[in-house]
């Protein structure tokens, strides 16, 4: 696997970053200095900034958050944007520098909903990466009611100014401008941007369900933990998928 992958699932930061972190001299694999492109087994030491990893030690115990975004806040670390109000100063400090957070289904600033935060990097992809067509589930007003042609071609699929693709697996109607829709691939911006190629515009998007993972009652910055029984669930369905898949 490539270091930058690598470092990814570890929970370290997003693979692009993790490419800046290696040019730039801050990553070393088994006291060596990391170069891009470099392919790792999973069994090296592997410091970055001074801090080692060692995934393989059993020992370690991941950690799991559901939090419910408010609007204004971004879905990324403060060290990112120190001029914005990450979703990590909605949990209490002795928790926020309990472990590296990696954030799993951003959501942008004017969104709002479910995020799960943990530092398990391998849960993390599974539930985000396109190939594995893990379904997030929104509820979202929009300005006005679509029409049953609109509905069909958004469930068909549209395509923007620009070339790109998007596609709803389901879009329940709620009330008369309130829709439940349902993701398999999660692009950026992906439900604001195919209403936009209706001639449409969203109002409010809500995240409800990220696989298994479900929003509930969770009020707009509020947090808790997972339990013993719901990481098992979680982790569960987490092997269903990547089984589904053969990897």
């Amino acid at each position: 696997m490539k270091l930058h992958v690598y470092l990814r699932n570890l929970g370290v930061a997003s693979r692009r970053k993790s490419e800046e972190l290696i040019a730039a001299d801050r990553v070393l694999v088994n006291g060596k200095l990391a170069h891009i492109g470099q392919i790792v087994e999973g069994n090296e030491l592997i410091e970055v900034n001074g801090q080692k990893y060692r995934p393989n030690n059993e020992d370690r115990r991941y950690s799991y958050v559901l939090l419910c975004k408010p609007v204004g806040y971004t879905s990324t670390t403060v060290d990112f944007y120190s001029n914005e109000h990450s979703v990590l100063e909605l949990l209490p400090h002795e928790l926020r520098k309990k472990t590296r957070w990696q954030i799993v289904g951003r959501l942008d600033k004017n969104s709002e909903g479910l995020l799960l935060l943990t530092d398990n990097g391998d849960v993390g992809y599974v539930l985000t990466h396109p190939r594995y067509q893990v379904e997030k589930q929104y509820e979202v007003t929009v300005k006005r009611e679509i029409t049953e042609g609109e509905r069909q071609e958004l469930l068909r699929g549209v395509t923007s100014e620009v070339g790109e693709a998007y596609q709803f697996k389901a879009l329940e109607q709620v009330n008369k401008n309130t829709y439940r829709i349902t993701l398999v691939e999660g692009k950026k911006r992906e439900i604001r941007e195919a209403f936009r190629v209706v001639r449409n515009h969203v109002w409010r998007l809500k995240r409800l369900r990220i696989g298994n993972l479900q929003l509930g009652e969770l009020q707009p910055s509020n947090y808790r933990e997972l339990s013993e029984n719901e990481v098992i669930t979680l982790l569960s369905f987490v092997q269903r998928v990547r089984d589904s898949y053969g990897k």
